[in-house]
């Protein structure tokens, strides 16, 4: 009951049982099963109305407050975050649980602040290189609490719980060092048009400026390059939505697990009947 999709399947089964009843009667279904299909395609609903209208909502609210290319690139910046640390979580765990990313999605707001913070401290100043010296400590002091925090809970003896631990601290660095050493150089990241035309055009400048623009050309082809390899590794890396992994289970549980499968050979298809008699002999004559 605690599986989403075994119950999504049951239920699917049961319904199509149902419909093949002799006209005049009809079944109904009550039980935890339904209850975890309603939830989680209600879930299922939910996720996708809430992400697309919050990613719509960003988009809007950056391109109201900061007006200019830039925002492209703050609104990436947790994409991202996300798919470096969903790559180094396929490399480091056999099955990755779905709702540990899920989780997981909930520190991106971190590393989207990363990402803010430099591109208004690059607005209005005059050197780039004075200006991201400045934001450097203090982010990379907030990436430091952030993954030290995480990290206490790599120690769980829970599976899942550690991948969400490693998830979010892999997707909080991934974002501030996207933040520092990479949107710097992205086109629309630079000062304003009225700033940059109180600036003086040494031969300094000019050379950072192209520098940084050869830079940012590239950036577009890097991000590419990011999202090929991480929809590659999560592609062939198999994602389990069972509630039950965010459990702990016992190695003995398993085990006896295990061998009721084996003893019973349940994966077989074959339905297991359980009849009630005095002795033995009226058990399976009932059975028969």
């Amino acid at each position: 009951m605690n599986d989403a999709a075994g119950s999504l399947a049951i239920m699917a089964e049961l319904e199509r049982l149902i419909d093949k009843l002799p006209q005049g009667l009809s079944a109904q279904v009550v039980g935890a099963h339904r209850h975890t299909a309603a939830n989680a395609s209600a879930i299922e609903r939910d996720l996708a109305l809430t992400l697309s209208l919050a990613l719509i909502l960003i988009l809007a609210i950056y391109l109201l407050l900061v007006r200019s290319f830039g925002a492209f690139w703050l609104f990436l910046t947790p994409a991202v975050a996300v798919m470096l640390a969903a790559a180094g979580l396929s490399l480091s765990f056999p099955v990755v649980s779905g709702l540990a990313l899920g989780f997981g999605a909930g520190v991106l707001g971190i590393a989207e602040d990363y990402a803010v913070h430099v591109h208004f401290a690059l607005r209005r100043a005059r050197d780039k290189t004075g200006a991201l010296n400045h934001v450097a400590r203090p982010l990379l002091m907030s990436t430091l609490l952030c993954v030290a925090g995480f990290g206490v809970l790599l120690f769980s003896s829970i599976p899942a719980i550690r991948q969400l631990a490693f998830f979010s601290a892999a997707a909080i660095v991934a974002g501030y060092l996207w933040a520092m050493a990479v949107l710097p150089h992205c086109p629309g990241m630079d000062s304003p048009r009225e700033v940059r035309a109180e600036e003086s055009t040494s031969q300094v400048d000019r050379e950072t400026a192209g520098h940084s623009s050869g830079f940012g050309r590239s950036s577009g082809l890097i991000f590419l390059i990011l999202s090929g390899i991480s929809a590659l590794l999560l592609a062939t890396t198999p994602i389990s939505s069972s509630i039950r992994d965010l459990g702990f289970t016992r190695s003995d549980i398993m085990s006896d697990q295990q061998s009721v499968e084996d003893n019973w050979r349940l994966d077989g298809g074959r339905r297991v009947y359980l009849t009630e008699g005095r002795d033995q002999a009226e058990a399976l004559a009932l059975a028969g």
